[in-house]
């Protein structure tokens, strides 16, 4: 139950709050299969003081963080006026970084996207240096050792539990727009984009790259991704990591 002033009781395991668009189930447990099935537990990066490392269980973009506990309110009386978000999801990254990799899956920064990135990003933040926004679902942390086996299972060559290689290969689909989150006509997807100015180190500020994103050398991303999704709810993410559900579009909210 959530205390007064809009703190959860607990420990704190961040040094701030965030806020993230919350990927619909459908997309989120293809993306979920995916990472099981390519990224093997002995290449995961997991630090025993921060429990935000390892593999990543439900996927969600990271809109804002840095933020008091005490703009809660205000965000969801922002998110009321807001619109249902369309989400496609284009090819597989590396990020690399000084600790660890960031095994991640592009997302298009569309209009509505960078509009309400806009509006949160303009709240006061508790970090004097932001990254500029590079939308992306993070899959899972992974050691600097493994990095030649990960770069090949974002590739679609196989996964870093076995040495057999295989192609997988996606093909362009044309979809129409539907109100329960199937979306829009488009062509092929790739590794296009990749980290932009520094992007690097996570929804927490933590790590900072050394170099650039690792690109596929051809249009990979994870099978059965061939839509746009419409993502209608928020997750606000407090310092001690539970979460409150924000409706986009409704004043509705639950713990």
């Amino acid at each position: 139950q959530m205390e007064e002033g809009g703190r959860w009781g607990g420990k704190k395991i961040y040094d701030s709050a965030s806020v993230q668009l919350k990927i619909p189930p459908l997309p989120s447990s293809v993306i979920l299969e995916w990472s099981l099935a390519n990224i093997g537990e002995d290449v995961i990066y997991t630090d025993p003081k921060d429990p935000s490392f390892g593999r990543n269980m439900d996927s969600h973009i990271t809109l804002k963080f840095g933020l008091q506990e005490n703009f809660f309110e205000q965000i969801k009386q922002m998110a009321a006026t807001w619109r249902p978000v369309p989400v496609t999801f284009r090819g597989l990254e590396v990020w690399d970084g000084k600790r660890y990799n960031i095994v991640v899956l592009g997302v298009e920064p569309g209009r509505d996207l960078a509009t309400y990135f806009a509006q949160l990003d303009a709240l006061p933040n508790l970090f004097k240096k932001q990254r500029p926004f590079s939308p992306h679902c993070t899959l899972a942390y992974t050691t600097l050792t493994s990095t030649h086996l990960v770069q090949r299972a974002v590739r679609g060559e196989g996964s870093t539990t076995t040495d057999d290689t295989t192609t997988t290969t996606t093909t362009a689909t044309t979809t129409t727009t539907t109100d329960t989150g199937n979306a829009t006509a488009k062509g092929g997807r790739g590794a296009r984009g990749g980290a932009r100015g520094g992007a690097r180190g996570g929804a927490r500020g933590r790590g900072g790259g050394k170099g650039g994103a690792t690109r596929p050398g051809h249009a990979f991303t994870i099978p059965g991704l061939d839509q746009s999704y419409m993502c209608r709810e928020l997750e606000f993410v407090w310092m001690n990591g539970n979460k409150t559900t924000i409706p986009i579009g409704n004043t509705t909210t639950s713990p």
